[in-house]
């Protein structure tokens, strides 16, 4: 069977197939064979079709179809399946998960998950490989709400959407009363509340690669940001205090050394109340290696910089 990529007007030439069940008796789902299709250029906001055999209706109803994006599972989202079958099975089709630009390897799996038996998963099919070509920067991301995900590690959720259309979001955390904090590259802070209203605050110069409140943020309001800072190109921290939506009190907690040129950095509580922070090497394996160096470590510090007693 041809594999192909449908949007509302036909955009792909491949049909991806999947194939009748193996053994008489067998639980497994059909596996997944797609036919010839290498290379073709996408926008990544196709669906993605496909052919389904199955005996009857009934049947097809207990399928659900993974998609492996470079080995990265994901369920397909909106599947759909006609109610009659065509020469190679019931027509189906199903939204592409969000991809960056580039080549990418997608195969397909169809699975069952029930009470009785759990997750029964068959064997992926074979590659079939794209080009996205149509993702821009800023492009508001193509989940839904009331998509369903899977994560790496086999957990199935569900989607809800609280706010879209922020540009560059790297990093969250979520307050006790429900708000959400996001970080940006761009240097911003969005503050989100459980309507989806959203108060963009500046920060200051530099991306904001990691973001932690205090354990006692319901009483201290103190909210935690690492950036790399665009002038001096090094990392530093501070504490902010939040007021009825607003950041102020900056407060440095931690000046130290060159980011690298894609920066990243970890800031997180831990269960002993301590402040820690991963920093990345600054594009320098000799820093990472100095025990003098702060590049590529994890540190650990009181929530205002001060080394802790007890590894002072």
């Amino acid at each position: 069977m041809a594999a192909h990529l449908r949007c509302c007007v036909s955009l792909m030439t491949a049909l991806v197939a999947l194939a009748v069940a193996a053994a008489c008796g067998s639980s497994s789902p059909p596996t997944p064979s797609p036919g010839p299709g290498n290379g073709e250029s996408i926008t990544g906001r196709e669906r993605l079709g496909w052919d389904q055999p199955a005996p009857d209706a009934v049947e097809l109803a207990t399928f659900r179809y993974a998609i492996y994006v470079d080995g990265a599972r994901s369920e397909i989202a909106d599947a759909s399946c006609a109610t009659s079958t065509g020469t190679g099975g019931f027509p189906c089709s199903g939204r592409l998960p969000t991809m960056t630009n580039g080549a990418h390897t997608l195969e397909l799996a169809a699975f069952t998950d029930t009470p009785g038996t759990g997750l029964v998963e068959s064997v992926r099919s074979a590659p079939l490989r794209v080009t996205v070509n149509g993702v821009s920067a800023g492009q508001t991301s193509t989940i839904a709400d009331g998509d369903l995900v899977t994560t790496a590690d086999g957990l199935r959720l569900r989607v809800d959407v609280l706010h879209d259309g922020l540009v560059e979001p790297s990093t969250l955390a979520i307050a006790g009363d429900g708000r959400v904090f996001v970080g940006s590259r761009s240097g911003e802070v969005a503050i989100v509340d459980g309507t989806g209203a959203t108060e963009s605050l500046p920060a200051g110069a530099g991306a904001i690669l990691s973001i932690a409140l205090s354990p006692t943020f319901a009483r201290d309001r103190f909210v935690y940001l690492t950036q790399a800072d665009s002038a001096s190109g090094d990392f530093r921290t501070a504490r902010y205090r939040e007021l009825r939506g607003r950041l102020g009190e900056r407060m440095v907690v931690l000046q130290n050394g060159p980011a690298s040129a894609e920066p990243a950095a970890v800031l997180r509580f831990g269960p002993d109340a301590r402040l820690y922070a991963a920093f990345d090497d600054g594009d320098s394996n000799d820093a990472a290696s100095r025990m003098s160096e702060w590049s590529g470590k994890v540190l650990r510090m009181e929530p205002d910089g001060r080394t802790p007693d007890d590894q002072a």
